[in-house]
């Protein structure tokens, strides 16, 4: 029966119907709307023995999602396998390499695009205007530039995504205290993000002077694995 199924639905779509005396089998083409989500969408279906049959190509195009024939591995493919992540704690990403948080609520893509620590950060805090924000001794500023993308989530649904979202991690594994958001600047990354919205901004921390290699890291929440990224 498999053999049949694909010229089967093609020749019940034109013609209405169809037989084959072989395999005793007749498509007939179904008068049935097809709802989605609540929408009524344009979708051929033919009924055979008593089942329902349809396009998988047409559906895909109505579900939203990609449809692909691989005739060298025959195979049709639904969708697009989730992103996987080769960084890891151990083995962090490096500055510029977006990679891809998939949670319960929300996928996005992150990309940590620049550091600068240090002497470095006087002109930008010249810039953002950092007045209450105090340095104990021993520590300086890192400024991470972070872009952040929605990806997919509830159409109406918001991304609240901010300083704290982030936490930065010493080299021997401990982690920062994060900044009061009370003495953060305005120009520092804070965003309500809708699906397919992107937002790009700093992200401040205060880093032992003496600590060479941080990590920032994200996520964890909503049943996602944290993402990691160097901090320098």
């Amino acid at each position: 029966m498999k053999k049949f199924i694909a010229g089967l639905i093609i020749g019940a779509l034109l013609t209405g119907s169809i037989s084959f005396a072989a395999s005793n089998l007749t498509a007939v083409k179904s008068a049935f709307a097809t709802s989605i989500n609540g929408k009524t969408v344009k979708q051929d279906v033919v009924t055979i023995n008593g089942e329902y049959y349809s396009s998988l190509k047409q559906l895909a195009g109505n579900l939203g999602i990609k449809y692909k024939v691989d005739t060298k591995g025959k195979k049709l493919i639904l969708g697009e396998a989730p992103a996987v992540n080769t960084n890891s704690r151990n083995n962090p990403a490096p500055v510029g390499k977006t990679q891809t948080l998939t949670s319960q609520a929300y996928t996005a893509d992150i990309t940590v695009k620049e550091i600068v620590r240090g002497d470095k950060v006087k002109n930008l805090i010249t810039k953002t205007e950092i007045k209450d924000l105090k340095l104990e001794a021993g520590y300086e500023y890192l400024f991470a530039k972070v872009k952040f993308h929605i990806k997919n989530t509830d159409e109406n649904r918001a991304i609240f995504v901010f300083n704290a979202s982030f936490l930065l991690v010493s080299e021997k594994g401990s982690t920062y205290e994060s900044i009061k958001s009370s003495e953060l600047p305005a120009e520092t990354l804070n965003s309500a993000l809708f699906k397919g919205q992107s937002a790009e901004g700093w992200v401040i921390f205060k880093v032992k002077t003496d600590d060479k290699k941080p990590l920032i890291t994200y996520g964890g929440y909503d049943g996602a694995g944290s993402l990691w990224f160097k901090g320098f």
